[in-house]
């Protein structure tokens, strides 16, 4: 597991977990205009992708969105995006893909949830603005 310093090396040691996720070039050309809305640079995804997925995790209704997440990509418009994730991010993943399976019999994968999040924040995103 990777390690990550807090800023300028000051501070504890946060464990860093890196994943991959699947999504469709659509989803992840949004993600790019949203980080440009936010004023933040391409190289910041992670640590941007890593506040949404926390702050969606939060929310009770997480695991129901997860399991009515549906993605099916059409050959060659998948992307994978690589990202590194608090261990404690990574850790609430896992929970909420336990409870997705088990309230509601739904299978499902990382790449869900993190879609799951985007989605949401995306939607979140859209309704602010009008």
């Amino acid at each position: 597991m990777a390690v990550k310093k807090r800023a300028f090396g000051l501070g504890q040691e946060e464990p860093v977990v890196r994943t991959s996720i699947r999504m469709s070039q659509a989803m992840a050309d949004d993600i790019g205009r949203s980080l440009e809305k936010s004023g933040r640079k391409s190289r910041e995804r992670s640590t941007w992708l890593s506040s949404i997925i926390e702050e969606f995790i939060a929310d009770d209704e997480a695991p129901e969105l997860v399991a009515e997440e549906f993605y099916e990509s059409p050959r060659g418009s998948s992307v994978t995006l690589s990202l590194s994730l608090r261990s404690a991010v990574d850790q609430a993943i896992s929970g909420v893909l336990e409870k997705t399976s088990a309230q509601y019999g739904a299978a499902k994968d990382r790449s869900s949830v993190v879609r799951a999040a985007v989605m949401a924040h995306l939607l979140q995103q859209g309704a602010s603005q009008t």
